[in-house]
């Protein structure tokens, strides 16, 4: 009579901090210990395809909204929108995009949305929902490296360390409207925006955080409450503050 042997499932839903070291794991589930001893083990939301690219690419560049119903999907040398209508959802190609690095994607409030697009192989750029990419319509954009949007304006970033916005929920640029990261030598490689207005300029080697209202930021991890406004934890530099 075969014997019944009990299979050593894993307890944990995570890496171990070590690969070799972190053992059996669950996906897509959770482990719960019981009082008796028992092992329950739960099911948990998880990701499943959403939609294969209509042109069989796989890296994924960057993603934004267009509309309620629209996403636009950066890839590998070109753009395709994917769309949902509520049955079927359909994958379109929308143009070419040079190019296999990082793009950051941003769009403003306007009833009918401009949506820009960064990479540092192509600069600034402007997508639509139905078209391909196109220029970004004021050349004093020059050649930033990444862009976000808060309070009403896109801010470009740029390698020398400057910071560059836009008119109010517009694309064009006025140069006067520059502020430039002056503590340390190395320049900026990203802004994100945090909680509508919180902009976070991201160096190689340091981070600087910016806001209207003031106060240094000690080195450490900078988390919880900070002038009543939460933080994302970041490790910060001896020269990172809070400018007023």
């Amino acid at each position: 009579m075969a014997q019944r042997v009990d299979i050593p499932f894993g307890v944990n839903s995570s890496d171990g901090e070590k690969p070799r070291a972190g053992g059996s794991r669950f996906v897509n589930a959770i482990f719960e210990k019981m009082e008796d001893g028992r092992k329950l083990i739960k099911r948990a939301p998880g990701l499943r395809r959403f939609i294969t690219s209509s042109g069989g690419r796989s890296h994924t560049r960057g993603i934004i909204a267009a509309n309620s119903n629209t996403l636009l999907v950066c890839y590998n040398d070109r753009v395709e929108s994917v769309t949902y209508d509520g049955v079927v959802t359909t994958s379109e190609d929308r143009g070419a995009l040079s190019g296999s690095d990082l793009v950051t994607l941003a769009r403003n409030h306007n009833a009918t949305p401009d949506i820009v697009g960064v990479s540092p192989a192509n600069g600034a750029f402007i997508l639509t929902a139905g078209g391909a990419p196109a220029s970004y319509p004021d050349a004093d954009v020059g050649s930033p490296n990444s862009v976000c949007y808060i309070d009403g304006y896109f801010f470009f970033t740029y390698g020398n360390g400057r910071c560059i916005a836009s008119g109010v929920e517009s694309t064009a640029i006025n140069p006067l409207d520059v502020a430039t990261a002056q503590s340390t030598s190395d320049g900026l490689s990203r802004g994100i925006s945090y909680h509508a207005r919180d902009r976070h300029s991201s160096r190689p080697r340091r981070r600087k955080c910016n806001r209207r209202v003031g106060g240094k930021i000690r080195v450490g991890l900078a988390m919880g409450w900070v002038r009543q406004y939460r933080l994302p934890a970041q490790r910060l530099s001896a020269n990172a503050r809070f400018d007023t």
